[in-house]
């Protein structure tokens, strides 16, 4: 099993990174290897990533759909390096980083939140929003 993961990782991998990693022999060892090149758990990616995710603004027409894609990325990359963000923090930060045009979809959710925003159902208000407008 270790030489099919093994395998499966070396055939992702671009040729000027497997020069770098060569001589490793098992999955576990070329992760560890690849973690470490490229997967820095340093402040400063940490800091890139949190100014990637808060300037973030969806362009005017972007399918929303879209946009939470392009949102969530930066959110994983945090997550796995083990940056926590509130619930509330991200939802916060994705109803910010709507163009003008959804401003009646956020005053909306605004006005039902009651104690706490969730991440969760922000996203479920802005796609039904989505279906609403298209229908």
């Amino acid at each position: 099993m270790d030489a099919r993961a093994l395998s499966t990782i070396w055939l992702c991998l671009a040729d000027e990174v497997l020069f770098n990693i060569v001589e490793e022999i098992t999955a576990l060892g070329l992760w560890e290897k690849l973690e470490n090149f490229y997967m820095t758990k340093s402040l400063t990616n940490g800091i890139y990533l949190k100014r990637q995710l808060y300037s973030l603004r969806m362009k005017e027409g972007l399918n929303v759909v879209e946009h939470l894609n392009v949102f969530n990325t930066p959110i994983c990359q945090l997550t796995d390096m083990e940056v926590k963000i509130q619930e509330e923090d991200k939802a916060i930060t994705l109803m910010c980083s709507l163009p003008e045009s959804w401003d009646h979809s956020v005053t909306s959710i605004n006005l039902r939140t009651v104690d706490s925003l969730k991440f969760e159902s922000v996203v479920g208000a802005l796609l039904r929003s989505t279906k609403e407008i298209q229908h």
